[in-house]
């Protein structure tokens, strides 16, 4: 087993790192000869990155010493493209989207290094620079849906998405107090908790159009991220001092991103290029958990607003460029 093991560490190290060691899709198989055993090739589907390539090839070895046999042929598929992040579109729509994901990190990385912390010490991103990071996520999502998802199987999906993103932006709005409410955090609740629903409603149907998602991987994944929110509700956000409004409204908002967050990973459990929409759904989790922990428990820190921010615009443009990821799974 160490021989085994040895020699598919030193092939895996030694695989050129130009353009032509990325796999195809459907290009040639390579095989890596181990121990002596006849065996149809094992398929490992595209999407996976190399680190999980090496350990399926360390396992493969692992079975085949238990079983004292004698080699084992692994085919890989081959793909030139980067799974997570590749844009399926003509290309002026990829140098659009390319741009505004630039643009994106170009503002939050020139608002933390150049802005100056507010009298709180709470944030360095001013109010307007805010809303402008969250516009350019909104003009991503509506140029992922109308420019580039339009008469293709996502179009739904990416309709969803954006609805999701416009209901958020409504929430920043009101949150920042550039609309006038009764209650600025049941009401901003209620607006974010509306682009939940947009987002459980598109996340359902990928998993519907995908018949090999299993239902116990929803499940598990539905249990594990809300059993995960109702804790965090209870020691991090949670109020005796606050209304009862807030407390409920916040735990039932708590809810609905939990599930959020489980379909999100399900989808990245059923395929590598949605790992970029898991990622962003639990980026967003994070920073709504400490705006929580900021508004609602009282517990406040310096710049605190600037890590909500960054993890919230990181996580929303990814969940944005998810119509990408879902058009290429797809094949539309």
């Amino acid at each position: 087993m160490a021989a085994a093991a040895f020699l598919a560490i030193t092939d895996y190290c030694n695989t050129d790192r130009d353009d032509n060691s990325l796999w195809r899709m459907e290009g040639q198989a390579r095989s890596m000869p181990l121990v002596t055993r006849p065996q149809a090739p094992l398929d490992v589907p595209s999407g996976i990155w190399g680190f999980e390539r090496l350990c399926l090839v360390l396992v493969e070895s692992w079975r085949d010493w238990s079983s004292a046999s004698s080699h084992v042929c692994v085919s890989f598929p081959r793909t030139e493209e980067w799974p997570i992040f590749p844009l399926p579109y003509e290309p002026t729509l990829n140098w659009i989207l390319y741009g505004l994901f630039a643009l994106e990190f170009a503002l939050l990385v020139g608002g933390l290094l150049f802005g100056k912390l507010n009298e709180d010490q709470t944030c360095r991103l001013p109010r307007p620079l805010r809303l402008l990071l969250k516009g350019v996520i909104l003009l991503a999502a509506f140029v992922g849906w109308q420019g580039g998802s339009r008469g293709t199987p996502v179009e739904w999906y990416a309709s969803l998405m954006f609805l999701g993103m416009a209901a958020d932006f409504v929430g920043d709005l009101i949150m920042a107090r550039y609309v006038a409410v009764p209650n600025r955090l049941i009401f901003g609740m209620m607006a974010f908790g509306l682009g939940h629903v947009f987002y459980i409603a598109a996340f359902i149907h990928l998993i519907r159009t995908a018949p090999s998602i299993g239902l116990w991987t929803s499940a598990v994944a539905l249990l594990a991220s809300v059993s995960f929110s109702l804790w965090a509700w209870y020691t991090q956000v949670r109020n005796p001092h606050e209304s009862r409004a807030i407390n409920v409204g916040s735990l039932l908002y708590g809810l609905l991103f939990g599930v959020t967050s489980a379909l999100a990973i399900t989808l990245a459990l059923y395929d590598a290029q949605y790992i970029g929409l898991a990622i962003g759904a639990l980026l967003f989790m994070i920073s709504d958990l400490i705006l929580g922990n900021w508004v609602i428990r009282g517990h406040t820190w310096k710049s605190v607003n600037d890590v909500i921010w960054v993890t919230y615009a990181s996580g929303q443009l990814l969940i944005a460029y998810s119509i990408a990821a879902a058009l290429n799974v797809s094949g539309g």
